[in-house]
């Protein structure tokens, strides 16, 4: 059986460093995720190339029952989002994104 691993918690606003976020903060955060995101996915689809189209499936299945159980965390963190970013006034294109 495939094991997954998959983080349990979600970063919202307001548990980043700074108290009081700030675009600049956003961006900073977003880049460093986006840059570990490509590198994990990276090592991910080397091991993923060699499964069968069963285990491929098996782990989009886990994939789908981990978002699904995790909706309202995440729907809850995102909704922190943009609270913290329309207090911060960070710009309409990034909060847009955020929304």
């Amino acid at each position: 059986m495939l094991k997954l691993k998959i983080a349990p918690k979600f970063i919202s606003g307001d548990s980043i460093q700074n108290p009081k976020p700030t675009t600049q903060n956003y961006l900073k955060f977003t880049a460093m995720s986006i840059i570990e995101i490509a590198q994990k996915t990276r090592v991910s689809a080397r091991k993923l190339a060699v499964l069968s189209a069963d285990a491929k499936n098996q782990a989009i299945e886990a994939m789908a029952k981990a978002l699904e159980a995790a909706a309202p965390d995440i729907v809850a963190a995102n909704a922190a989002d943009c609270k913290a970013a329309e207090a911060d006034g960070i710009a309409k294109p990034l909060y847009d994104r955020l929304k």
